[in-house]
């Protein structure tokens, strides 16, 4: 999915699904995942390598000239939980 979201923010719309993540310059994220292990700090902090390298090529894909369109990347780090397939924000301890 966010590999979609960095080409739709290029503006370029994908037909064919094959190099979807080459194209939108995640193919390093494939390294992050081969690296996972079950202890649940590297499963943190993989996740949150993943969601950096997923919002910093969306802002770098989002159109410079319309702020409107802009994508902001998360500020510090980003912890993130897979749940069902998406990555959604882990809400800070209380």
């Amino acid at each position: 999915m966010a590999a979609h979201a960095v080409l739709a923010a290029r503006d370029e719309w994908v037909t064919n699904g094959k190099r979807l993540i080459e194209r939108a310059g995640l193919r390093d994220v494939d390294g992050l995942i081969m690296g996972l292990h079950s202890e649940a700090s590297v499963l943190e902090e993989t996740l949150d390598q993943a969601m950096q390298r997923f919002t910093g090529a969306l802002a770098e894909a989002a159109p410079q000239t319309s702020s409107a369109r802009r994508a902001q990347p998360a500020a510090g780090p980003v912890s993130a939980k897979w749940t069902n397939f998406r990555l959604l924000p882990v809400p800070p301890p209380q």
